[in-house]
Order: structure tokens, then sequence, then C-alpha cells
């Protein structure tokens, strides 16, 4: 079965005109059928309950010291989107898998930290963080599941100040499929 990455793509050299998330942000899905990552689209990414899924980060400004504090991804019933999903559709992949919390929150500085290559991103020289892999797991009797999902991305732009916040957020889908 393939892994799965939503990547987002930032610059933290990005001025805010107003405080508040910035929305200068960009996404695309990356698969990995083989071992070697192919970018996918921003399509509706489709899913099969089990994969594993990695949320991958780019901050494509040049010689940065800013770096990403917290990354926050949060679902919204399938529904009425104004209401948060009750979970997450990902669980932890170590047995016995355990459904996470929504919004699901990482810190990729101590849960995983990738600098160099690039999954799904073909920005040279960018800066790369990635959570995960969290398993995708469908609720029982649900064939299938759409999911609107809101991406945010704290940044510390100078790590010498910790009031130098930045956020960036963007909102993907993501299709889960059971196997019946």
């Amino acid at each position: 079965m393939s892994n799965y990455s939503l990547d987002v793509v930032f610059n933290s050299a990005t001025a805010p005109l107003v405080p508040g998330p910035i929305y200068a942000m960009g996404f695309g899905f990356a698969e990995s059928p083989s071992g070697t990552w192919e970018e996918d689209g921003q399509q509706v990414e489709v899913v099969p309950d089990g994969a594993n899924f990695y949320v991958s980060v780019f901050d494509t400004a040049p010689n940065t010291q800013a770096w990403v504090k917290e990354v926050s991804v949060t679902f919204f019933d399938p529904d009425n989107p104004a209401v948060i999903w009750p979970y997450s559709p990902f669980s932890n992949p170590t047995p016995p898998p355990a459904t996470l919390s929504n919004p699901l929150i990482g810190n990729p500085q101590k849960d995983s930290v990738i600098i160099g290559s690039s999954p799904g991103c073909n920005v040279a020289n960018a800066s790369v963080w990635r959570i995960g892999p969290y398993v995708v797991a469908l609720p029982d009797k649900i064939p299938t599941l759409t999911l609107s999902c809101t991406v945010l991305i704290t940044v510390l732009v100078n790590p010498n100040d910790g009031s130098s916040i930045q956020q960036f957020s963007v909102d993907p889908e993501v299709q889960v499929e059971g196997g019946g």
C-alpha cells in the first residue's frame, strides 16, 4: 500500500498585512507507491483506509532562520463544514492503534525533523519538516468519508524572540475510502 503526504508550502519571509493567519500558502498531495515520492496535485486526495499518512511542511524562504513550531490539522464534519469533526481520522501506527484527537497537533522540531530532500514539493533549498506517519482510520460502517480540514502552521520567525510568531493557513480535502 502507498504512503501519502499532504504537502504544505509557505515562505516565512512573507509579511502579513494584518494580524492573523496568512493565507499565502500552497498545498498539494504526494504519494509513494514504491519508496519514491510522486507529486499528486491539489485535487481531493483519495486515501485508502489503513494507509500511512504524513504532513510535510516546506519553507521556501532563502537562508531562513525561522522554524516550524507547530502543525495543527483540524477536520470538519462532512455534513456540516462549520462543525469540527469529533475525532481525527488518523491514529497512531503502533499497536494497538489509538484514535488521535481533533485537531491533530504535531511539533516537527520534536516529533520528526527532515531537512533536505522533498517528498512532493519541487522547491530547491527549502527547509523541510514532516510529522507522521499516522494511519488513516474510517469509523465503523462508513465506506467513504470526505473531510475538509484546515492546516495551520505556526512559525517562530526569530528563534531568539518567542513572540515573533507568524501563522500560515490552508484548507485542503482528504477522502478516505474503505474496502467495502
